[in-house]
């Protein structure tokens, strides 16, 4: 995605499963972006994290650890990523 304007972005999103090394990256211009780790759980997580971006093109993506072992599950519901509007 692109942001049109820079500054800080809310990152918020409920998992749970069994996968061993998952994480939600977020890449940012400029070298900007943040990680969330997921632990796993069989019962829902809520994950939050604020991140300060510049504006530009910008990566969100989900992560699986190379070398875990097979049939693991990940689910992910009600993500959202939003721009922290600053008090005047």
């Amino acid at each position: 995605m692109r942001l049109q304007t820079g500054g800080t972005y809310v990152l918020r999103f409920h998992a749970r499963g069994n996968a061993q090394s998952a994480a939600v990256r977020v890449s940012g211009a400029m070298g900007t972006g943040d990680s969330v780790e997921i632990e796993p759980s069989e019962t829902w997580r809520e994950y939050e994290t604020e991140i300060d971006l510049e504006p530009g093109y910008t990566r969100l993506v989900i992560q699986f650890g190379g070398g875990d072992p097979p049939d693991q599950v990940l689910w992910v519901d009600e993500m959202q990523f939003g721009r922290v509007e600053q008090a005047k």
